[in-house]
């Protein structure tokens, strides 16, 4: 938020420069982005008036102006169309220079001398852009210097303001803090209204529907009042800032929302029924158009401000086209109120529409100053719009509500030293605390909380904070924590997390971190409309609006991202949270695509490069042999998010822990993705449940070992788990190792046969084997294994 130097030293009359005081803030709790000097480098900018307008002979879009100082004339083209004679101007003459720092030299445009150059906004760096040259108020003075007249060498600080101090989204709330830090004192503006006795003709009832979005509700009756020129320092305050200036109606409710941090807003009273102004929600599919011109769908949790039964604003955000003031504006009637911070956090988001008077409201703003910043506006229309002010005025006010109620509590200077580890003087603190705008009673036993501070202040280390920020962490001594130190326990998932990635990462996998956040164009392209999904109800936007059901459209974005740029050869995984059907799970779940190793030679190698399900599932092998569990794999799956042909499930310990398969060819046609996908996603929480193996560890025989093949002839549909888990289970006790050599397919052993081929190694610690010792167990063990599956030996 940016704070004008000048415009706080009125405030607090301190001498500190811009740069000087962004080194003092943030030790007190307030970071400075940057500083600005927009009129550092201008120089030789007076005033002056337009006397004479004539057309370029050699240009149409050129004229030649003849501009008065007061006492000479100097010619200057220009291709300003908003001047008129009698106008008068900023100038910058020959040797002057520019914001941007460009000089102004006389030269000839087009074959006419040019003297100098007519000043925009912009040019002297109040703007970034500006749609003319600057018109000045027609009392500004001839000649004088324009850069000390109009302090254009103000420095401008943009501070970042915490979520927790909307009071300080104000010039006088920000002086306010200044002058406690600097120890000096603080000085509120005064002003003096003289007010008309009669009451309003039209006196107008209050309804809220809604007290407690807002308990109080201020509308101020200004009549006769004239449009007339905003005054310099009003627009240039304003302009120093961000802020265009529009007219001097809408600046003065500017200005003073910038002064005191209190949003106002003023209808023309003219185009307002004699019906009560009632605030409550809006319904369903209510519809109004905004002062941007922009036609907004409400929602029953939106706050709207109506005449009768028609809105005319939305509470704390903006007003509507019909009741907007202009500058043939008589009768005013001024909004002051107080709206629940959550109330507007959520209409913003609502109806999309961000103000600055919204943004102050989402922060909460001072309940006591309402009247007084009412009062400021009605101030200024009064001294330069010469309206008179009715000294009766509408208002609604909930007494019972928590904001009127004086916030204290038990002030001890103990529990605050105590707290902070220091030995701060009672003095000092109490100084401190009164600096701030606290008090105390008589013994300085109970404290009261300043109303700008209610929402903030709550306890005693709220207090002790305060101390701390102003005294300066820095003057705190360091000093050791006299508590015992606390043996961490280990985490079991934690581990178990870092061990899998420790892994997957020594295998090539690239760990990837994502939201956990996804659109609702990602689980339409992913199918997983089937589960019972989890909205969030004030996203930060569309994009991350659901929490996902399954780690696959995070990363899939993650290789659409990365091909988009040509990296194809991916091998992803991330150690995530999925959430289904109310439940949060913790997964580990990976994405491939590509070639499996990035350069191959060998055109042998070259056609089994390209990765697939096989090099996944060796993957998991390793990595639950790493993990010391059992795995295997079964067909018992039916996932939409997979190829018919390509999905199986992960079995650990006779529990379905998790699924792998290649992503459904229609969800990579979704993300436009050529190269098929490979997925797997594990259960976390199931698996820390899964026991691990448990190492055993036996002698080398020091006898010789014998092996014996075995090549079977099996049906197509046969799985290969099937078969090895039974040739597992039914190999003699003396075979200590089964290994595939062969796999062999083709129509002269049938279409519908596959030929497969193991070698089975025998060994044994008590003695070398006979042939037919082995020949003999070996003959059994295919008997067992034909009657147990549809299969021939060959």
């Amino acid at each position: 938020m940016k704070f004008s130097l000048e415009w706080l030293s009125e405030y607090c009359n301190f001498t500190l420069t811009a740069d000087q005081l962004a080194d003092r803030l943030p030790l007190s709790g307030f970071e400075v982005d940057e500083v600005f000097k927009p009129g550092a480098l201008l120089k030789l900018i007076i005033t002056g008036k337009v006397i004479a307008i004539d057309p370029h002979p050699n240009a149409d879009r050129l004229v030649i102006t003849q501009i008065s100082d007061g006492e000479a004339t100097h010619q200057i083209v220009t291709g300003a169309t908003n001047i008129k004679i009698d106008d008068i101007v900023p100038v910058s003459l020959a040797g002057g220079v520019v914001a941007n720092g460009t000089k102004i030299k006389a030269s000839k445009l087009r074959g006419v001398i040019s003297n100098g150059m007519l000043c925009s906004e912009s040019e002297l760096g109040l703007a970034e852009e500006s749609k003319g040259i600057w018109i000045l108020p027609k009392d500004t003075p001839l000649g004088v210097n324009f850069i000390d007249y109009a302090n254009l060498n103000d420095e401008v600080l943009d501070i970042d303001i915490l979520p927790n101090r909307g009071d300080c989204q104000s010039h006088i709330g920000m002086a306010r803090e200044i002058a406690s830090i600097l120890g000096l004192p603080f000085n509120p503006p005064e002003f003096k209204i003289n007010y008309e006795e009669t009451p309003p003709k039209n006196q107008r009832q209050i309804t809220v529907n809604e007290s407690d979005k807002s308990p109080l509700y201020i509308g101020k009756y200004i009549r006769n009042a004239k449009c007339s020129e905003t005054p310099l320092f009003m627009q240039r305050r304003l302009l120093s800032v961000g802020i265009r200036p529009i007219s001097l109606f809408v600046d003065i409710t500017n200005y003073v929302l910038l002064e005191y941090g209190q949003p106002l807003h003023a209808f023309d009273e003219d185009s307002l029924s004699s019906d009560p102004i009632i605030i409550r929600n809006a319904t369903k599919h209510e519809m109004i158009v905004t002062l941007d011109n922009e036609k907004r769908k409400l929602s029953e949790q939106d706050l709207v401000i109506c005449n009768g039964e028609k809105p005319v604003a939305i509470a704390g955000i903006m007003g509507d086209k019909e009741t907007e003031i202009t500058n043939q504006t008589t009768s005013i009637f001024l909004e002051a109120a107080y709206f629940l911070p959550a109330t507007i956090r959520k209409s913003m988001h609502n109806v999309g529409l961000r103000s600055e008077s919204s943004i102050r409201f989402e922060k909460g703003v001072d309940v006591d100053n309402i009247i007084n910043a009412a009062n400021r506006a009605c101030f200024f229309y009064q001294t330069l719009g010469n309206a008179t002010i009715l000294k009766e005025f509408a208002e609604f006010k909930q007494q019972n509500h928590p904001l009127f109620k004086e916030n204290t509590m038990p002030f001890s200077v103990n529990d605050i030293n105590q707290l902070l580890g220091t030995a701060i003087q009672s003095e000092t603190i109490t100084n401190t605390l009164k600096s701030l705008g606290f008090t105390f009673n008589k013994d300085e036993t109970i404290i009261h909380v300043p109303s700008w501070r209610k929402l903030d202040i709550k306890e005693m280390p709220c207090l002790a904070e305060e101390i701390a920020r102003l005294i300066g962490l820095d003057n705190i001594p360091e000093s050791l924590p006299n508590q015992p130190i606390l043996q961490g326990h280990s985490n079991k998932l934690f581990t178990l997390k870092q061990s899998i990635g420790q892994h997957l990462s020594t295998l090539g996998l690239l760990e990837v971190v994502t939201f956990p956040m996804i659109s609702p164009n990602d689980v339409k392209k992913c199918g997983l409309n089937n589960f019972k999904l989890k909205e969030i109800k004030n996203p930060i936007s569309i994009e991350e609006s659901i929490m996902r059901p399954s780690l696959l459209p995070s990363l899939i974005n993650i290789i659409k991202f990365n091909q988009n740029r040509n990296q194809f050869n991916l091998k992803l995984f991330e150690l995530g949270k999925r959430y289904q059907d109310d439940t949060e799970t913790s997964v580990c779940s990976m994405l491939v695509s590509g070639d499996w190793l990035q350069q191959v030679y060998s055109p042998g190698f070259k056609s089994f490069n390209d990765f697939s399900i096989y090099h996944l599932r060796g993957i998991l092998e390793s990595l639950f042999f790493h993990l010391k569990m059992s795995i295997s794999f079964s067909l018992s799956l039916n996932q939409d998010l997979f190829h018919p042909n390509y999905q199986l499930s992960i079995i650990s310990n006779e529990f379905t822990i998790g699924y792998i398969g290649m992503v459904h060819p229609l969800i990579q046609k979704q993300y436009n993705i050529s190269k098929p996908l490979f997925f797997v996603e594990i259960n976390l929480d199931q698996l820390i449940k899964t026991p691990k193996k448990i190492s055993t560890f036996s002698e080398i025989s020091k006898f010789p070992s014998t092996s014996r093949d075995i090549a079977i002839l099996a049906p197509k549909e046969l799985n290969f788990d099937e078969l090895y888990n039974t040739i597992q289970q039914l190999k003699p006790n003396i075979v200590n190792d089964i290994a595939l050599f062969d796999y062999f397919e083709s129509d002269s052993i049938g279409a519908d046969k596959k030929s497969l081929a193991f070698t089975l190694r025998y060994q044994t610690h008590e003695g070398t084997l006979s042939d037919d010792d082995v020949n003999e167990m070996h003959t059994k063990f295919c008997k067992s294994l034909l009657s147990k599956l549809p299969i021939s030996i060959r």
